[in-house]
């Protein structure tokens, strides 16, 4: 499932607009991106690999779940 408050965050902090990252990821509206960004519908693999390769970041960094622990993210990924 992908994480709308990381999307969000890394597409500002990549200074995209909604309109750019549509763009880029081939959407033809930012309503695409804000609908992702807010939980609104579901995202295909194939554009999840594409945003994540736009803010450059790994798939399993749009991918995380949101109750989970920060603490606990990095003692599951030292496990790993």
């Amino acid at each position: 499932m992908l994480n709308c408050k990381r999307l969000r965050q890394l597409r500002r902090f990549n200074d995209l607009s909604l309109s750019e990252l549509a763009e880029k990821v081939g959407y033809s509206s930012p309503n695409s991106i804000w609908k992702l960004e807010h939980g609104l519908t579901n995202v295909p693999f194939g554009v999840v690999e594409k945003i994540a390769a736009v803010l450059e970041v790994s798939i399993p960094e749009l991918l995380v779940d949101e109750t989970v622990a920060p603490s606990t993210k990095v003692k599951m990924e030292e496990e790993s």
